[in-house]
């Protein structure tokens, strides 16, 4: 058999109805771009929205939408489609108010402002679970222009949540099983972590068993605070985790310590920004090569006031 009716014979996967309706409307999308490009002074965004129907956001600034409106619907091939929205504010206050920000990221206490971007017509801006009062004076600065998170939670409207971000990773992973017998862990005694702050420590781990395991990191394991009843995530470290790959490899009857990283901003909005004061636990996550991801069973915790002196 050659080459060719190898291809041939080939079962290529068949896209999703996501992707065939995405790759629908590639040309429509650049339609748009092109036209916005031609238009500075009043286009402002250009997205897509995979809410059913699939569509195709534009949005323009200015008292002539409805113009903008009906010379895209003439050019593209899917008019229907396609949504035209105006917004308040157009690209070029937008993009001022995000070097603002920027600027501000760069003089403000380090890692306040996790992150910002001009995402569907405004600046989106995220902010540690300990900086309310930033989060306020930005909104008394740009009003809605700004879009804010502080830790997992919207802002000043806790209870809203980034359609953007999958539920499933503003917090924790899925739930996962159980550690193995052979494996205990402990951390010291009395670690606590201030609310809204986070903690470096290191998690102690024994390898009962007989033959070596490996825990893979990038750099630290992460701990995620629970409700000691529940045991239902209530609090974790809001910050991405970009260092590369670092391996601990823990022989038969060896103990050994292993960073850990312990957050508190709040996944709850009924407990506020951040995991409040209090008696938790921490329940930590292993991903052992070969084996899966397992999890720790809760260790008690405490989370105590926020105070300068101490």
């Amino acid at each position: 058999m050659n080459e060719e009716s190898d291809h041939s014979d080939a079962v290529e996967a068949p896209f999703s109805v996501l992707e065939q309706e995405h790759a629908k409307l590639g040309q429509d999308i650049d339609v748009v771009r092109r036209y916005g490009e031609a238009h500075l002074d009043a286009f402002v965004d250009l997205w897509l929205e995979n809410e059913p129907p699939v569509h195709i956001v534009a949005a323009f600034a200015g008292d002539d939408v409805d113009e903008h409106e009906a010379a895209l619907r003439r050019l593209v091939s899917y008019p229907s489609q396609l949504e035209v929205r105006g917004t308040r504010y157009d690209r070029t206050h937008i993009e001022g108010i995000h070097a603002e920000v920027r600027r501000m990221a760069a003089t403000t206490e380090r890692g306040s402002i996790k992150s910002t971007g001009i995402v569907k017509g405004h600046v989106k801006i995220s902010l540690r679970a300990n900086q309310l009062k930033l989060a306020q004076d930005l909104l008394n600065s740009y009003g809605d222009a700004v879009q804010l998170t502080v830790g997992f939670l919207g802002y000043p409207d806790p209870n809203w949540f980034d359609p953007d971000v999958p539920a499933r990773s503003r917090v924790a992973p899925q739930r996962s099983p159980l550690l193995p017998d052979e494996i205990h862990v402990s951390i010291d005694e009395g670690l606590t972590v201030k609310t809204g702050e986070h903690l470096r420590s290191v998690v102690h781990i024994h390898n009962a068993g007989s033959t070596e395991i490996a825990v893979l990191t990038n750099g630290a394991v992460t701990a995620y605070i629970v409700d000691p009843q529940s045991e239902v995530v209530v609090g974790a470290f809001e910050f991405a985790q970009t260092m590369p790959g670092i391996e601990f490899r823990i022989p038969p009857d060896r103990v050994i310590d292993v960073p850990l990283l312990v957050g508190t901003a709040s996944s709850d909005p009924l407990l506020g920004y951040a995991t409040p004061p209090g008696r938790w636990a921490i329940e930590i996550h292993l991903n052992l090569d070969n084996r899966g991801i397992f999890r720790t069973p809760p260790l008690p915790f405490d989370v105590v006031a926020w105070d300068p002196l101490i």
